[in-house]
């Protein structure tokens, strides 16, 4: 189709100066909501891929983003994801929305919210993107702010009008929010490609002075097992370069204290909402890239009669979070607090339940056996760090974890490597 999103004070990357080249045409913010999804909540790495694990076609996609997060298998479905902890949110009232920038994609967004079934049908037939469309919800300001993570209080907020567009729009006269942050540019419109040569400007002046950038994933490398840190140049044993980083060191710890903020917006909960469950949707269309990252979190809404005595408990907290462009960590929003609290409560430590880990043991076996067979070298390296790297985001993981470690004897393999 021909693209909706046309007036330049509404883009988020400007056209190739020389010979005026639209290269984002047909991108999904170029016509917003438009664009299909294969889930209004989110998939892991972006959907299922085709190409073997470590197929060279995967490794390309993967290599632009579309990575899981660790032993999470492609193409899980964040409908189908235990519930998370719930916002109480009234029915009439207004709710603060926030989001965070991993990769600056541009483009913008729109927060939906859809009942959850009381019938007891599962989540990935209910929630669907027609739902969520149906119950996109209306800002209760003209303004969006920023909040830097290490700041708390409305004192230490940043003001500033949003930028919205409700034509041509999906669904008809929805309003959408454009992302206030500008990526980085270069002189002649292009965007950056090279990080480690820093931002030379903004795509369009920020909202908020000097606030700009690509975020901290420019300073990564996807790899078949996940991230390669930004900062890191790795040799092999005679000394040639076999990985060499995005940006240096300084440039990577720059860039991660600089995106330490979320950008929030206010908006309305409609009175007329039945009480009960439902899921809050977070839909940003991205203009340099063609894709659309969702995710989801857990809501309940509460009779009307409950907003004024909670307005002052709920009216200031964050209704929802994302990750825009870490795409399969935003896809799993629902999942670690919930499958925490499952292993902490029904699972003894040191063992692997199926039952209650098969999001893990699902794939973990695949990825020991691959490991143990990786032989040395920076496959193996990387292989072996989620096993015993002990990162936070798979602790809930790690049971099954350990089991398989010990099932393929990976310690030994990991103190061969060294």
């Amino acid at each position: 189709m021909k693209p909706t999103v046309t007036d330049p004070s509404l883009r988020t990357f400007q056209n190739i100066k020389k010979g005026n080249v639209d290269w984002t045409v047909r991108n999904p913010w170029r016509s917003p909501g438009h664009a299909p999804v294969f889930s209004p909540c989110g998939m892991a790495g972006g959907g299922n891929t085709p190409g073997a694990w470590m197929s060279e076609s995967l490794t390309q996609h993967i290599q632009s983003g579309a990575v899981t997060p660790p032993f999470i298998r492609r193409g899980v479905d964040a409908r189908d994801l235990p519930p998370a902890p719930k916002a109480i949110w009234p029915a009439g009232s207004i709710q603060d929305v926030a989001w965070s920038i991993f990769a600056n994609k541009g483009g913008g967004y729109a927060w939906r919210l859809c009942p959850k079934s009381t019938t007891g049908q599962p989540d990935n037939i209910t929630l669907t993107e027609e739902c969520f469309q149906a119950g996109q919800l209306e800002y209760a300001s003209d303004d969006s702010w920023i909040q830097h993570h290490d700041q708390t209080g409305r004192a230490n907020r940043s003001y500033f009008e949003a930028s919205r567009v409700s034509v041509g729009t999906m669904p008809a006269g929805s309003t959408w929010t454009k992302n206030p942050i500008p990526p980085c540019a270069n002189a002649d419109g292009s965007p950056v490609t090279e990080p480690s040569k820093g931002c030379p400007g903004p795509m369009f002046e920020p909202a908020v002075p000097g606030l700009y950038g690509d975020g901290v994933g420019s300073c990564i490398t996807w790899a078949i097992h996940g991230p390669v840190e930004g900062y890191h140049t790795l040799y092999d044993s005679f000394g040639a370069i076999v990985y060499q980083a995005p940006c240096t060191a300084q440039q990577a710890l720059d860039t991660s204290y600089q995106f330490q903020f979320s950008i929030f917006d206010a908006v309305k909960v409609p009175a007329t909402l039945v009480p009960g469950e439902y899921a809050l949707s977070f839909r940003l269309d991205a203009e340099q890239t063609p894709q659309v990252w969702t995710q989801c979190a857990d809501v309940t809404v509460t009779p009307a009669a409950a907003a004024a005595a909670s307005k002052g408990q709920n009216g200031t907290g964050t209704g929802a979070g994302a990750e825009v462009g870490a795409g399969a960590g935003a896809a799993l929003l629902r999942a670690p607090a919930a499958a925490a609290a499952t292993a902490t409560a029904t699972a003894t430590p040191g063992t692997c339940d199926l039952d209650h880990y098969n999001v893990c043991a699902e794939s973990l076996e695949q990825h020991a056996a691959e490991c143990a067979g990786a032989g040395n070298g920076a496959k193996v390296q990387s292989c072996l760090g989620f096993f015993f790297g002990g990162d936070e985001t798979v602790q809930y993981c790690r049971p099954c974890i350990e089991f398989y470690a010990n099932k393929y004897n990976l310690l030994a393999l990991k103190l061969k490597a060294k």
